[in-house]
């Protein structure tokens, strides 16, 4: 008589150290998706752009919010919001304006103005532009200003399905 074969083999499991970093790669890796979904941005990237570059105002880097498109009508656009001081004599409600500069894929042209872009490149690029990077960065910069001026920025909004190890009392079911 022979022996019996045993039926199932043994899996190799992954063990302590390689488990857990298996484990924070997911992790990282949901953050990532999660907070590219949050901002609703999908091919919107903000790029680190180079600062600065020849006809870039003449302001502190701190004071300067960019982003380059990465996809659809605006693609290779360049979006810079820059805070320009303007104290002085006139009540105004801020002591920093918000300037924009906006420079076309290859930077032959540039633009101070959304309107500007609307008139010379038409209403895909404008479109885009204006409703997907421009309210990113004003979001931005504006928050900048603020801190600049002495004032406490508004705190991130936390969505109630988000799970950071925060208790949150559960959603309660009407009848």
């Amino acid at each position: 008589k022979g022996k019996a074969k045993a039926k199932g083999k043994g899996k190799a499991k992954a063990k302590g150290k390689a488990k857990a970093k298996a484990k924070g790669k997911a992790k990282a890796k949901a953050k990532a998706s999660a907070a590219s979904k949050e901002t609703g941005s999908e091919g919107q990237e903000s790029f680190p752009c180079p600062w600065p570059r020849p006809g870039d105002p003449a302001v502190a880097r701190g004071n300067v919010r960019c982003q380059t498109v990465s996809s659809g009508p605006a693609k290779g656009w360049r979006v810079l919001a820059w805070l320009q001081d303007v104290t002085g004599n006139a009540a105004r409600f801020h002591d920093r304006a918000v300037r924009w500069r906006i420079q076309s894929p290859d930077r032959s042209r540039t633009f101070s103005s959304f309107k500007a872009v609307q008139d010379d490149e038409g209403d895909g690029v404008y479109a885009q532009i204006y409703t997907a990077v421009r309210p990113q960065l004003l979001r931005k910069i504006s928050t900048r200003r603020l801190i600049l001026e002495g004032q406490t920025p508004p705190q991130k909004r936390r969505k109630i399905g988000e799970d950071d190890g925060a208790i949150t009392p559960a959603a309660r079911r009407r009848p």
